[in-house]
């Protein structure tokens, strides 16, 4: 009984040893977990300079804009009328493309997309429009048909090959600025060639202003 005193006792005085030996300088923390060390506020520095802004140009007030490409020029119809169609009821054909040319450079051609018969002698037929420049000189117009044009004759329905040849013709710059329009009269009866099963159109036409 006495020995387990005896070794009681030499355990208390090993413990303040335990609790208050000494930390190496490398092992120092801060016992208090709230203290934080608050950074010294510093001076203020000058103020940025902002970017510089990109401003146009002052424009002369007297300076105007050219016309738009649109806008330039007058309103010029290209129309396609039917002639000498000798016992044909009907001549539908349909405009695949136009090409204008204007002084060398080309414009901008407004197609109608629309079936045109050709029998229809009084009526010429509005295949589209173009802008003419007021400085223009020379207007090359040419105007393919195709591929085929379906017909009613008195022999019955048949069909024109069209693929043979385009329209292609020069017109006065002053004859379309005055008239504002062309008119290409399309004589069937001396146009049509016999090849075989249907006849070729070789297209042979005047233009009236």
């Amino acid at each position: 009984m006495k020995a387990r005193h005896v070794g009681f006792a030499a355990l208390l005085l090993s413990l303040p040893a335990c609790i208050y030996a000494p930390q190496s300088p490398g092992d120092h923390h801060d016992a208090s977990p709230h203290k934080r060390s608050t950074p010294r506020p510093t001076a203020p520095g000058p103020n940025p300079s902002p970017p510089p802004i990109s401003r146009p140009p002052p424009t002369d007030p007297g300076e105007e804009e050219p016309p738009t490409s649109e806008a330039d020029g007058r309103l010029i119809e290209l129309r396609l009328r039917g002639a000498d169609v000798a016992d044909y009821s009907q001549i539908l054909v349909m405009v695949d493309a136009v090409e204008v040319l204007i002084d060398g450079r080309p414009a901008r051609f407004e197609l109608r997309e629309e079936v045109i018969n050709l029998a229809q002698v009084t009526h010429a037929w509005k295949v589209g429009t173009f802008r003419l420049p007021e400085t223009a000189r020379d207007v090359l117009i040419v105007m393919r048909l195709g591929p085929t044009a379906g017909t009613i004759a008195g022999s019955g329905p048949g069909a024109i090959d069209l693929r043979a040849s385009p329209m292609r013709f020069h017109s006065p710059a002053g004859h379309l600025r005055f008239n504002q329009h062309a008119v290409v009269h399309l004589s069937v009866e001396h146009s049509l060639v016999s090849t075989g099963a249907h006849p070729l159109l070789l297209p042979h036409f005047s233009v009236q202003y």
